[in-house]
């Protein structure tokens, strides 16, 4: 069960840097105790990313009720991107936490199913979301996005549920 950091998150993973490096460090140093105690708090932080995922997914879904094209894009890449964030970071011990992260987002796990399909996933709505935030020169015909709507939509559950369930099986953090 994640456990909340003592101290802020930012901070947190401003401190730590890596958290499977550091709690190894802990490990050889301390305890293990210790180190389950540090890998907790980091499943929170992964958890939290996920979660504000899943915020964004909801709100990617009333967007398309109410047919807001560009925020649906815009909400459902953010969903993915979050997602993507929370499962990177507890495989590999840290993301950015720049700006330059958004490359990243389609650089899943290996062991992430259909990993390349999600990864391309991930991608396109990249493209979308850049196409509804800042193209304001044409309009924002559907026709001239990657993907229409309703694959952004069901696209991003799918992703949505394959994270949710990578996460409860690999890292024991339950959504």
């Amino acid at each position: 069960m994640p456990i909340k950091p003592p101290i802020p998150e930012l901070e947190f993973l401003r401190n730590i840097r890596n958290h499977k490096e550091f709690s190894s460090k802990v490990r050889q140093l301390c305890s293990d105790d210790a180190a389950g105690a540090l890998e907790s708090q980091a499943a929170y932080v992964g958890a939290r990313w996920a979660k504000l995922g899943m915020i964004h997914l909801k709100e990617a879904r009333a967007a398309f009720n109410s047919n807001l094209v560009r925020s649906c894009y815009s909400r459902s890449y953010y969903a993915c991107y979050n997602l993507s964030k929370a499962v990177r970071f507890l495989d590999a011990g840290a993301v950015s936490l720049k700006g330059d992260d958004h490359q990243k987002a389609p650089d899943l796990p290996d062991a992430f199913p259909d990993r390349d399909k999600a990864s391309l996933l991930i991608t396109t709505l990249y493209q979308c979301r850049l196409m509804a935030d800042y193209d304001n020169w044409t309009g924002h015909k559907l026709a001239r996005y990657p993907m229409t709507l309703r694959d952004a939509i069901e696209k991003s559950v799918d992703f949505a549920k394959a994270v949710r369930g990578v996460m409860r099986i690999n890292y024991g953090v339950k959504i």
